[in-house]
């Protein structure tokens, strides 16, 4: 989870991080949609 939610954030201009099965970040929520989609296509 840490890596592919860091990957995600780059896109919120945000960072964040945290192991295997738990993470947390923070970033402009501007761009949510696209950070999401980036996210549910690695999964």
């Amino acid at each position: 989870m840490g890596t592919l939610l860091k990957e995600a954030l780059a896109i919120l201009g945000g960072k964040g991080g945290g192991g295997p099965e738990f993470a947390q970040g923070s970033g402009d929520p501007a761009r949510l949609d696209d950070a999401l989609a980036l996210a549910a296509g690695k999964i």
